[in-house]
């Protein structure tokens, strides 16, 4: 364990619990600002939580017309496309926990790309 991910490690774990007190934290406290640490698993969390916004409106629109045309048959199989984004944020902590800075499955290597702070 490194000491930028030591000293970080709450502030990432807040960050994938609960959000906003991760990323509130992260604004005020210049420390954070300067922890690579902190500063890899934001770009993962806040591309998670675009990708999963844009994710879960189209899907419900999809969703929904499946459900329509197949006369409800896919509606009992189609909540399951719901749980990727759960699946983003358990592997966030997970990565958090465990003081790893790996990428998001299907998404983490785009917030590098896009996020540059």
């Amino acid at each position: 364990m490194s000491k930028n991910s030591q000293e970080g490690k709450i502030c990432v774990i807040l960050l994938w619990l609960t959000g906003w007190v991760g990323l509130i934290w992260y604004l005020v406290d210049e420390k954070m600002k300067k922890n690579s640490f902190v500063k890899f698993h934001l770009k993962q969390w806040l591309m998670a939580l675009i990708v999963s916004m844009i994710w879960s409106f189209v899907f419900s629109i999809v969703y929904f017309l499946l459900s329509i045309v197949t006369f409800g048959i896919f509606a009992i199989f189609g909540w399951i496309g719901y749980f990727i984004p759960v699946v983003w944020l358990i592997q966030g902590l997970i990565f958090a926990i465990k003081d790893e800075e790996k990428e998001l499955w299907l998404i983490g290597k785009y917030a590098k790309k896009y996020f540059k702070f």
